[in-house]
């Protein structure tokens, strides 16, 4: 039970809660005092005379902790109420910034962001507002860090280029990674004036190409004509594919993972499709041909936060789209076993997802835990791919 009279203790808490924004808002002046009000009891009358003992405790406490903190100093008020006169803490300054963050205890992320922000500013002074989401900056890894100011090296000085991100030869940078660090480069990108606002996907609307120059990597089973006959795994553009391509086609499985993809076992009139990290929404778009001609698509992602937003906005475009060892059932049984540790995804249940994914998902992604698709034993791929109407129905 918190105590009436918020202790120092208590307000270190609950000043840490809203330091995200407190600090970002600061930073443009960290030499500034910060003033921060101390939370007020009420106290009825009848009750005063009883709890004068404890509002003096409580000013000591408050004293105690000015005497022993550098930077810090207390400020009362004089209260005067049923014929009684005492004061009360009534707020706390700190000197400066680094003092602010020193006393809630968030030093070393400060101290990493603020480093990193000025290597961001000496980049390019516009990218100085990136102090107002410093807690994304301290989180990076320094590798990821490193990626990231070259991306937007990359972008400054090509703000005409809009290439897929594949094409980008900064290491450790993909696709994946942009989407999972969505939120520090939009905001970044957005400083630089690089933002594309009439882009249809996440990552049009940051600028880079996702459909022009896409390329789309086919399997084919043995019973399937056309194109196929010759070459039974070929890549296009999706504006080049034809149904006769694919004749005699039945059935395709989009597989986001290029191992999974090569490894599938397919039927004579199945189909693979190289999802390539997140473009199947893009290519569904692209290819209307493909959920007119065959009889079914299904979809098969790593089971992660990333997989479930793939497969939710693959659904926008085709809402019939069936997914495959994505249920709770199957994130059940592999979280013990195949399940890695990512980092913990806060962001809210993707819309589109049917009862049985939206459970698998709330059990892993906040709980930072992955089961990568390339894991998943190769007899129960088969299985699933056996019986998929009856693993839509259990959905």
């Amino acid at each position: 039970m918190t105590h009436p009279f918020e202790t120092p203790g208590q307000m270190r808490t609950r000043m840490d809660k809203g330091a995200k924004t407190a600090i970002g808002g600061q930073m443009m002046s960290p030499d500034a005092p910060i003033t921060k009000r101390i939370s007020q009891p009420r106290i009825e009358s009848s009750e005063l005379a009883a709890r004068i003992p404890e509002i003096r405790a409580w000013l000591q406490a408050w004293k105690d902790e000015e005497a022993r903190t550098e930077g810090l100093t207390l400020a009362t008020t004089k209260k005067s109420s049923a014929g009684l006169r005492f004061s009360v803490p009534s707020s706390i300054t700190f000197a400066s910034l680094e003092d602010y963050v020193a006393w809630i205890g968030s030093t070393q992320d400060y101290q990493v962001a603020g480093r990193r922000i000025g290597e961001l500013t000496d980049l390019d002074a516009r990218l100085f507002g990136m102090t107002r989401i410093w807690q994304g900056l301290a989180a990076l890894s320094e590798p990821d860090f490193l990626s990231f100011l070259e991306l937007l090296r990359w972008r400054r000085d090509n703000p005409d280029s809009h290439p897929p991100v594949r094409a980008l030869a900064i290491p450790g940078l993909d696709t994946k990674w942009i989407e999972g660090h969505q939120m520090l480069v939009k905001a970044a990108f957005h400083l630089l004036g690089a933002l594309n606002p009439d882009g249809e996907s996440a990552l049009e609307r940051l600028g880079f190409d996702t459909c022009d120059r896409m390329t789309v990597w086919f399997r084919c089973g043995a019973g399937i004509g056309g194109m196929a006959a010759l070459a039974p795994q070929f890549a296009l553009r999706p504006s080049d594919t034809t149904p006769s391509q694919v004749a005699g086609a039945r059935r395709a499985i989009i597989v986001e993972n290029q191992t999974s993809f090569e490894m599938l076992e397919l039927g004579p009139r199945d189909i693979a499709i190289f999802g390539q990290g997140g473009q199947a929404p893009a290519a569904l778009g692209l290819m209307p041909w493909l959920h007119e001609a065959l009889d079914e698509i299904l979809y098969w992602g790593d089971m992660d936060g990333e997989g479930y937003r793939i497969l939710s906005r693959a659904r926008a475009v085709l809402p019939e789209l069936r997914s495959i060892l994505m249920d709770a059932q199957a994130a059940h049984d592999h979280i013990e076993a195949l399940s890695v540790s990512i980092d913990t995804d806060p962001r809210p249940v993707p819309d589109r997802l049917n009862d049985t994914e939206t459970s698998a998902y709330t059990l892993l992604a906040p709980a930072g835990r992955r089961i990568e698709q390339e894991r998943i034993p190769r007899q129960q791929v088969v299985a699933a791919l056996a019986q998929p109407d009856a693993l839509a129905r259990s959905a």
